[in-house]
């Protein structure tokens, strides 16, 4: 029979072992602690949510990479630091990973979390992965839209939109 202490030891050595991904809450596990934002507006180049891939390829031009699985494909542009998920040939989600491009309320990838929550509010989730990784994320409830910003040492890295249907 193992005892309580024995049993303990082994919890704690197993969460430093295999990590603390057990207890790593996902985006969505925030979704009923949070109040609504409206997301209806984000874009990027007039490319939303629901998009299709010929609108996309009109504003940004022909995909450095494309790779298809069954009903989704990915677009990726690179070089300009976006990427763009499809299903069904309508965008289901997008995320910017540079500064040349930023959400409809001005944000983009170099500000920080404080610019974040002035422009978009305090109706926001906090998610920390590790010591230097966090990020901070609002819900349109309404639009069944999320927006997710990843953060290092207080600044976004990156920006992903997607449609929560």
């Amino acid at each position: 029979m193992i005892s309580k202490k024995s049993f303990i030891m082994f919890l704690f050595l197993s969460l430093i072992l295999f990590g603390c991904e057990v207890l790593t809450k996902d985006s969505y596990d925030f979704y009923k602690d949070v109040e609504t934002t409206d997301l209806s507006s984000e874009n990027i180049n007039s490319v939303h949510i629901g998009s299709s891939e010929n609108e996309i390829i009109e504003k940004f031009g022909v995909p450095q990479k494309e790779d298809q699985d069954d009903s989704f494909k990915n677009i990726s542009y690179e070089n300009n630091g976006l990427l763009f998920l499809l299903k069904n040939n309508k965008l289901i989600e997008y995320r910017i990973n540079n500064s040349n491009y930023s959400t409809n309320k001005g944000i983009k990838v170099g500000d920080n979390k404080q610019k974040v929550i002035e422009k978009y509010g305090k109706n926001y989730y906090t998610k920390k992965e590790d010591r230097t990784y966090s990020a901070i994320g609002y819900f349109d409830k309404v639009k069944k839209l999320h927006i997710e910003f990843g953060l290092s040492k207080g600044k976004v890295t990156f920006i992903n939109v997607v449609d929560m249907r």
